[in-house]
């Protein structure tokens, strides 16, 4: 019976252990992590969008999340997401965040770029910028995210 409960329970954290490292979205333990709500702007198509920051190291390197989703204005636009990586810099505010890898990844749509400026002062707390093409360095559009008092994001 022993054998048979030590069985089950190394069957189960098995399968959790796989379930947890196939999603690949949860943040790491004791990370320092923030969530962020707003849309994004390319071309004449609005988009909600979410970001989870998963960890900030005491160098600025930035790793998040990053989720879009259709906006009203736009239903044509898909759901989406993406690992993005970056650089914080503190003393200017600004925080740049480029693309790593897909997640979700809908047909025909291109990684890009989001670079701006965070404003802990306003309330609530706001990150503000440019959307940009990867490649050329091209605006593409503009965003706005609000800092989130809690984990509950708009799209996930």
């Amino acid at each position: 019976m022993r054998k048979l409960l030590t069985l089950s329970f190394l069957m189960i954290f098995i399968a959790s252990s796989i379930c947890v490292a196939g999603a690949g979205v949860e943040p790491p333990a004791n990370s320092n992590y923030e969530y962020w709500d707003g849309i994004y702007t390319v071309k004449k198509f609005t988009i909600n969008a979410s970001i989870h920051i998963i960890s900030i190291d005491a160098k600025g390197n930035v790793k998040a999340i990053f989720y879009f989703a259709p906006h009203p204005s736009s239903r044509q636009i898909v759901k989406g997401s993406e690992y993005k990586k970056g650089f914080f810099d503190r003393p200017k505010g600004t925080l740049s965040l480029v693309p790593d890898e897909w997640i979700e990844h809908p047909r025909g749509y291109k990684q890009a770029k989001f670079i701006g400026v965070v404003n802990y002062d306003a309330d609530p707390p706001t990150y503000t910028g440019n959307v940009v093409r990867v490649d050329d360095k091209k605006i593409l559009g503009t965003f706005t995210f609000y800092k989130q008092n809690d984990e509950t994001l708009t799209v996930k």
